[in-house]
């Protein structure tokens, strides 16, 4: 799989950051406000929490907040950078009440922020959200920022609209930012999956977290040839493109990733 964009490793700790698609909560979205879900409360509380122990460069407390799928026993802090940030995401932005979107494990609230800019040049649109995860002992903690809920493919003849792709986008770089090679597998190609193992290495995780801060699938239609679809991207701080994502109709009539970068016509 060809890979044409490099993330600045700086925003290692970051999670999760896109700019301006709403529609991140469509289709496996559903409104939800049973006791299986957390309340905007709990969601509140986990967002300060999250941000404060950043913010004061407070390992312990981060790993107690995430889930457990997250947590590391060998974080040494958090960059200056991404601690102003953290200062700035507790001040400026705040949990949006009945935004309450769940699927599956996950749940998410989308957050408005006020104008201003975070000190990486980072900043969430209105319509980011905070996603939790149900843990193994059934609390509600941080996931991540801005990634979404669980992306389930469905078999189509035709490929996806570009929101689509830009869940696909977001759900394949967040599962490679967090190691998770089932769900990252899940989503490639079955022709690419034989190749893939070099897809949790620390190199790879360091482009997937460059990816989902600065790039998204562009809002324009597809190219289509046979059954391969080609999507334009746009890569931030300068909005110029950031080569294309192909997807390929599988065997099962789902489509799924065959190449980023520098794709072969």
């Amino acid at each position: 799989m060809d890979r044409g964009h490099s993330g600045d490793p700086r925003l290692w700790q970051i999670v999760m950051v896109l700019f301006g698609w709403a529609g991140i909560l469509l289709g496996c979205a559903t409104r939800h406000n049973g006791a299986e879900s957390p309340s905007l409360a709990t969601a509140q509380r986990v967002w300060t929490s999250y941000w404060s122990a950043v913010e004061h460069d407070d390992v312990a407390a981060w790993n107690r907040t995430v889930h457990s799928s997250l947590r590391t026993a060998g974080a040494e802090g958090f960059d200056r950078a991404v601690r102003a940030d953290a200062r700035s995401f507790l001040a400026l932005c705040s949990l949006l009440p009945e935004t309450l979107a769940v699927g599956g494990d996950r749940a998410s609230y989308r957050t408005r922020c006020a104008d201003g800019r975070t000190e990486s040049g980072l900043f969430p649109a209105a319509g980011a959200e905070i996603v939790l995860r149900r843990d193994v002992d059934g609390t509600w903690r941080f996931f991540c920022f801005g990634c979404g809920l669980p992306y389930e493919p469905t078999s189509k003849a035709t490929p996806p609209p570009p929101e689509e792709a830009q869940r696909l986008w977001v759900a394949f770089w967040g599962a490679l930012e967090r190691r998770d090679l089932e769900e990252a597998q899940g989503l490639l190609h079955t022709a690419l999956r034989r190749s893939s193992t070099d897809l949790t290495t620390a190199e790879m995780a360091g482009e997937a977290r460059g990816f989902l801060h600065q790039c998204s699938v562009q809002s324009l239609p597809p190219l289509v040839a046979g059954d391969r679809a080609r999507y334009k991207t746009r890569c931030f701080p300068d909005g110029g493109g950031g080569g294309d994502m192909v997807l390929g109709r599988d065997g099962d009539g789902v489509w799924r990733v065959v190449c980023f970068g520098g794709c072969p016509p």
